[in-house]
Formats: structure tokens, C-alpha cells, sequence
């Protein structure tokens, strides 16, 4: 054998060897089992709102239970119209066209094996509300408010609520936490009006009606004739004081159109502005008459 051939096969028997090192003998890696991970995953399931997008990660376990580094992830949804995925596992809630709530199922493959999760689509807050009526309340009477709530496709949402309802002001009207309006009483004459606004999630302005609270009405008249003589000659000017019921407080309206009338009598004229004048000794009957109260006095001519 001359030197160049042994030279030859040395160094094809040295390749030889170098493979046979470089060979694992354990052969192919074999994947044993495949998991899902989220932050936003729970008992199975991923709830995403409309157009949301979240990051899934796949785990590659082995037939020894120990992961395989950098596997190869193949991502797929059953219906990606309600939410699909990419190839890095980056998870998006479609921007519905038509009203479905049963999900989609996210499936992680890998060597032959898979995992499952099912994701639902759920918008986060409500889209539109129904307009509420402008309404006219009599003082302290209450009213409970169904707002309707709907979502993006016109479908009623049963069980929202209104996160909180403002008012402009708190002395005419109010709505607590449970939608339960109360319209306050208060001693003016004429009616009061405040604007409620609804109000959702991230300060969402949702619309606003008027509530107008009516005065409380006149339920009380009283004469005011300082000690009920009128002098012969002389006269006497009477007042009304009509009366109206706030709570525990009376609140006189002197604002309030008073109508003047008295029974026939020698003794004494009566005029509409509320003044006696004393003709003779006798006694008069005065009446002072609001909002269909009347009050009557009795005055002494003298």
C-alpha cells in the first residue's frame, strides 16, 4: 500500500469516528405533551373584549417531562371570525359583525400532540342606552329607573346597571346606586328642574334627561289680624299667610295670589286688598282663600 492511500483511509476512518460521537443515541426527540399558558387564562377559558389582543405561550414536554426548548408551535382557531391567532401566539378578539357568544377554540400543536383553551369574546362595558324620558315629579315622590343597555349589535343587555348617574343639582333631585330617583320637596312656588346625566366606565357620557319637581302645594291659610278689633272709623289691614308643607317645615308664600271676601255686614266694608274699614259696632266674617285653602276670621268692630 503506497503512503497516499493509507493516508486516505486514515483519515475516512477518523471522519467515521467523529460521526459516530456526534450522533445522539437516543434518537428523535418525542413530544410527550403540550400546555397553554396565560395570565388571562382561567379553568380553561380566556375572556377577551372586542378587539383586545393577549399572548399565549405554549410548553413542549418531553416523554422524561422535561420541556423541549424552542419547539416548533403551529397556532390555529376553530372560528377565527370571533378571535384568531397568529403564529407567535398573540391572541386577538375580532371585531364582531354579527352577535355570537360561544367562543372559539385556540389550539397549540406540536410533534403530534396538542392543548385547548376556549375564548370568549365579551365587550367590557355596554355601547348604547335607550334615551330616558324628561320626567315631572310631585315633591318626595320616587321613581325607579330601568335604563336598557345595549350592546354594539342592538341587542338588549339583561343584568347591566349604569356605573353612576349625576345630577346638577342634589337639592331638587337624586339617584343612588340602585337607580331609585327621589325628587325633593322645596319651598319655592314655582317648579324646579335638574338635569341628570348617565354616566359609564372611563367617565363615558351615556345621555341625560330633565327631572322637574313640582312645588309643594299650599295646604295651610292663615289670616294674620293682629288682635281682631277694627276701631269705628278707622281700618284695618289684613294678611294672608298661605302655607306649604316641606317636610317637617312650613314654608309661608307671600308670593301666592291671595283671593279676599267677607259676608255681608253693617258694621264694617271690606275690599279686595285685604283692608277693613269700620262703620258701626258689629262683627264681620273675612275670608282669605289659596290654591282652593281658605282660612276665615272673625273681626270686631268697636
Amino acid at each position: 500500500m503506497s503512503g497516499q492511500d493509507f493516508s486516505r483511509r486514515l483519515a475516512l476512518c477518523l471522519l467515521a469516528i467523529g460521526l459516530l460521537a456526534c450522533s445522539d443515541p437516543a434518537g428523535p426527540i418525542t413530544v410527550a405533551a403540550v400546555s397553554i399558558e396565560s395570565e388571562r387564562l382561567f379553568d380553561g377559558l380566556i375572556q377577551l373584549d372586542v378587539d383586545e389582543r393577549s399572548v399565549l405561550t405554549a410548553r413542549v414536554l418531553d416523554a422524561n417531562g422535561r420541556e423541549i426548548p424552542n419547539p416548533r408551535i403551529t397556532w390555529s382557531s376553530s372560528r377565527p371570525q370571533i378571535a384568531d391567532v397568529d403564529s407567535t401566539g398573540t391572541l386577538r378578539g375580532a371585531v364582531l359583525r354579527s352577535p355570537d357568544y360561544d367562543g372559539t377554540t385556540i389550539t397549540a400543536s406540536a410533534g403530534g400532540q396538542s392543548a385547548t383553551v376556549r375564548v370568549l369574546v365579551v365587550p367590557s362595558r355596554p355601547y348604547t342606552i335607550d334615551a330616558l324620558p324628561n320626567l315631572t315629579l310631585a315633591p318626595g315622590a320616587s321613581v325607579q329607573l330601568h335604563p336598557v343597555v345595549r350592546d354594539i349589535f342592538g341587542n338588549i343587555l339583561s343584568g347591566w346597571g349604569i356605573p353612576s348617574y349625576e345630577t346638577t343639582d342634589g337639592s331638587i333631585a337624586w339617584v343612588d346606586g340602585g337607580g331609585l330617583l327621589r325628587a325633593f320637596a322645596h319651598p319655592g312656588s314655582t317648579s324646579r328642574e335638574a338635569t341628570i346625566r348617565l354616566v359609564g366606565h372611563q367617565r363615558r357620557f351615556y345621555g341625560s334627561f330633565k327631572v322637574t319637581v313640582l312645588p309643594v302645594p299650599i295646604t295651610l291659610v292663615q289670616i294674620d289680624a293682629g288682635s281682631g278689633i277694627v276701631p269705628v272709623g278707622g281700618q284695618l289691614q289684613l294678611r294672608a299667610i298661605p302655607l306649604r308643607d316641606v317636610g317637617t317645615v312650613w314654608y309661608p308664600d307671600f308670593d301666592a295670589h291671595v283671593e279676599w271676601t267677607a259676608l255681608p255686614s253693617p258694621a264694617a266694608k271690606f275690599g279686595s286688598d285685604g283692608v277693613v274699614v269700620g262703620l258701626k259696632p258689629g262683627t264681620i266674617t273675612v275670608f282669605a282663600k289659596v290654591d282652593g285653602q281658605t282660612a276665615s276670621k272673625t273681626l270686631t268692630v268697636q
